[in-house]
């Protein structure tokens, strides 16, 4: 997800700063998972690559194997992007918008409308325009100008406008209801591959970068292809660690509160 520099149950704004009205915490989000059986190892491959690849670019702009000599009390050299800024396999999802669900009840109540969703009638008008079936994830693009970003995303392949218009179609009924929180920015199918807010820099804001060199390099990339969209869920905010038998850390994933099916 596109997370919000605010950490679960802070508010989304200030009002002693802008004069304005306190915003509420964001508590979850709705979403689309996008890692499944047959995503999750192309997925874990193609952000493997990613990593590796990113291990050699630095901020400085300079080739790897830099051999100017370096000045006396010279700080070392900066990665492009530190390696923490780049989302876990299980984290991959579309965002369709943020809550603040801020008391048991009203959670509740977002679930019971979530599973009383008829999904399944506007799968089946988008499928007379677009098969919705199985999707592709490609690409790599930035939420800000290219070259001060903080945010990189992978999109859907060709032909997904019958995924956008069934997206669409979801988000507005829950905004309707009052559990999805309006955003007034055009509203795109991303997947976060990169956010820098959680690189732990522990800066205000999150740190910015130049992606111009990315953008072009990544730009017909294929992250994983021919896999479903399986489900639409809800989720706490916050990325929970999982760990093995051994108490190491092996993953993140978002807590799920409830999920219907996406194709049933």
């Amino acid at each position: 997800m596109h997370k919000s520099r605010y950490k679960r149950g802070q508010s989304s704004g200030s009002s002693k700063q802008s004069g304005l009205p306190k915003r509420p915490p964001l508590t979850h989000f709705l979403c689309l998972p996008l890692v499944t059986e047959i995503s999750k190892p192309q997925l874990e491959a193609s952000l493997f690559q990613f990593q590796e690849s990113l291990s050699t670019k630095f901020a400085d702009g300079l080739p790897a194997v830099n051999d100017a000599p370096r000045k006396l009390g010279q700080a070392p050299r900066t990665l492009l992007i530190p390696p923490r800024a780049i989302r876990p396999v299980g984290t991959i999802h579309f965002t369709l918008g943020v809550m603040s669900l801020e008391t048991g009840s009203r959670v509740q109540e977002a679930v019971e409308f979530l599973k009383g969703l008829d999904v399944k009638t506007m799968v089946e008008e988008s499928l007379r325009k677009n098969d919705l079936s199985n999707i592709s994830l490609t690409s790599l693009h930035c939420m800000h100008e290219p070259e001060s970003t903080s945010v990189l995303y992978a999109g859907p392949g060709e032909d997904s406008n019958g995924l956008f218009q069934t997206a669409v179609s979801i988000q507005d009924l829950f905004i309707k209801q009052g559990y999805l929180i309006p955003d007034d920015r055009p509203f795109k199918l991303h997947a976060t591959i990169v956010n820098t807010i959680y690189s732990n820099t522990y800066q205000k804001r999150s740190p910015r970068f130049n992606a111009e060199g990315l953008l072009n390099e990544w730009k017909d990339f294929l992250w994983a292809k021919d896999f479903p969209i399986e489900k639409v869920a809800l989720c706490e905010m916050g990325a929970k660690k999982i760990r093995d038998a051994n108490g190491e850390i092996v993953g993140e994933e978002y807590e799920e509160i409830a999920s219907i099916p996406f194709l049933a």
